[in-house]
């Protein structure tokens, strides 16, 4: 019974690190979106504009905020990297562990059987 509590246990998790795992995808999309965004944004306003040179001095003026804003935005795209790295990092290595016992008992096992029946 408290073996197949933990093994529901470990589902339950594997569950949660896949969930995580679409959560980040889903937000690191998301990012992407709104740096997309924000380009068109500079794009659009700052160059097709009918007033053209008030924009642009605009855009100069505020020049820093918008770097900060997209350096932020770069930061926080790493870090979701990292992340996924991370948890893609801890899948194999809960594969590579699971099987590696996997076969370790199975082998054990068998040979147990050999070894009590022959």
């Amino acid at each position: 019974m408290l073996l197949l509590l933990l093994l529901l246990l470990l589902l339950l998790l594997l569950l949660l690190l896949l969930l995580l795992r679409l959560l980040l995808l889903l937000l690191l999309l998301l990012l992407l979106l709104l740096l997309l965004l924000l380009l068109y944004y500079y794009y659009y306003y700052y160059y097709y504009y009918y007033d053209y040179y008030y924009y642009y001095y605009y855009f100069y003026y505020y020049y820093f905020y918008y770097l900060l804003l997209l350096l932020l935005l770069l930061l926080l795209l790493l870090l979701l990297l990292l992340l996924l790295l991370l948890l893609l990092l801890l899948h194999y290595y809960y594969y590579y562990y699971y099987y590696y016992f996997y076969y370790y008992y199975y082998y054990y096992y068998y040979y147990e059987y050999y070894y009590y029946y022959y």
